[in-house]
C-alpha cells in the first residue's frame, strides 16, 4: 500500500538493499499527484568556476572587471561583508565576490602567498621608483605620509563619535 502511494506520486525505491528506504523524487513541482502529498523536486548542482582571471603584470583580476583580487581580500579581511565589497567596487556581481571569498577561504595558503608575492611586487616597484626619481622620492613620501593622514582622519571622523561616547561611557 505505502509503495503503490510513492510510485504513483512518481517516488521510487532506489536503494537494492530492502533495509534501507531512500526515496527519489521524479517529478516536477508543477505535477499534482494526490492532494495532501508533499512533492519535492530533485536538485541538480553545478559546480561554479572562480571568476578570476590573470592579467599582465601578475595579477589576478575579478570576473571581466580591473579589480585585483588582493582588494577584495583586504575588504574582507578587515571585516567586509561581500554585499559592502559590491557598494565599494560596484562594477562587481555580488555572485562574483561570494564565489571569490568561498574559494580564497577554501585556498588560504595558496591566498598568502599570492598577497605575500603582490606585496613583495609592490615594494620592488616602489624602490625602482624611488631610484629613477630621487628628486621627487621626498615628494612621494609626503604624499604617502597625507594620503595616510588623510585615511585616518576620515576613519577618526567616522568612528570618532562611537569612541568618544565609549570613552565618555566608560569613564562615567
Amino acid at each position: 500500500m505505502i509503495r503503490n502511494r510513492f510510485e504513483s506520486c512518481g517516488l521510487r525505491n532506489s536503494s537494492t538493499n530492502t533495509t534501507e528506504r531512500w526515496y527519489i523524487v521524479e517529478i516536477a513541482m508543477s505535477r499534482i499527484c494526490r492532494p495532501g502529498i508533499f512533492h519535492m523536486s530533485v536538485l541538480t548542482f553545478e559546480p561554479v568556476a572562480i571568476p578570476l582571471r590573470p592579467d599582465e603584470f601578475g595579477g589576478l583580476r575579478v570576473a571581466e572587471t580591473r579589480v585585483l583580487l588582493e582588494l577584495i581580500v583586504r575588504a574582507y579581511n578587515a571585516g567586509a561583508t561581500p554585499e559592502e565589497i559590491v557598494q565599494a567596487y560596484d562594477v562587481l556581481k555580488l555572485r562574483d565576490v561570494y564565489a571569490v571569498v568561498a574559494w580564497c577561504l577554501n585556498n588560504e595558503t595558496a591566498v598568502n602567498e599570492y598577497m605575500a608575492e603582490r606585496e613583495r611586487q609592490s615594494s620592488r616597484v616602489r624602490n625602482d621608483l624611488d631610484a629613477i626619481l630621487p628628486v621627487k622620492a621626498g615628494l612621494l613620501k609626503s604624499l604617502r605620509a597625507r594620503q595616510l593622514s588623510s585615511a585616518l582622519a576620515a576613519e577618526q571622523q567616522r568612528f570618532g563619535d562611537a569612541v568618544i561616547r565609549a570613552e565618555n561611557t566608560a569613564g562615567a
